[in-house]
């Protein structure tokens, strides 16, 4: 998916040839009200999975304006982006080329590693049958050596009323494991700095 003047045109990755043409802005109203409406939903992924199937229900268009309204969300806009990201993703017809986080990024406006994270995150989101939990536990699984079971462990984590930092930690992610100080100048704990 390219931006190409005021439309988001899909090409045929073998020959080029365009497949889908829309509009950069489509009805606005009609996004905004839409956007509004999952605005308020306490669970972004229950049971019936209504946030993943307003994304894709959505232009193009609307999706790229999905992923603005989590930017300016006070509480859940990170699980909004990841699903929109997601959503972008799996329309991506060359989504197994190599550059496919860069090409999605640039219609983002963000880096190709937040898109490629946002992506695996949602993916693990979209297959959890527990409890929908906050995009960062989604995210830091989605480091784990097996994600799958890393999900698993964030449940067991967060049930028995423990910190995403604890759950960093039963991971082993290596920014979980260093060593912490705290600043004699304004009292805030920081992570030592590696020599």
């Amino acid at each position: 998916m390219d931006k190409e003047g005021d439309f988001w045109v899909t090409r045929d990755s073998e020959n080029g040839d365009i497949i889908c043409r829309r509009p950069v802005m489509g009805d606005q109203s009609k996004a905004l009200a839409l956007l509004e409406t999952i605005g308020g939903l306490a669970d972004y992924r229950d049971k019936d999975r209504r946030l993943l199937t307003l994304a894709s229900l959505a232009t193009d268009a609307e999706v790229i304006m999905l992923d603005e309204y989590g930017s300016r969300m006070r509480r859940g806009g990170a699980a909004v982006q990841m699903v929109a990201r997601y959503e972008a993703w799996m329309r991506n017809p060359d989504k197994e080329r190599p550059d496919w986080a860069a090409r999605l990024a640039e219609s983002f406006g963000c880096s190709d590693k937040a898109i490629y994270e946002d992506v695996r995150a949602a993916r693990l989101y979209a297959e959890d049958e527990g409890p929908a939990l906050d995009a960062t536990w989604y995210r830091q699984a989605s480091h784990a050596a097996d994600p799958k079971a890393a999900v698993a462990l964030a449940h067991k984590v967060h049930e028995a009323g423990e910190s995403i930092t604890d759950f960093r930690k039963a991971l082993g992610l290596p920014s979980a494991c260093r060593e912490r100080c705290t600043c004699g100048t304004c009292g805030n704990v920081h992570n030592k700095k590696e020599e």
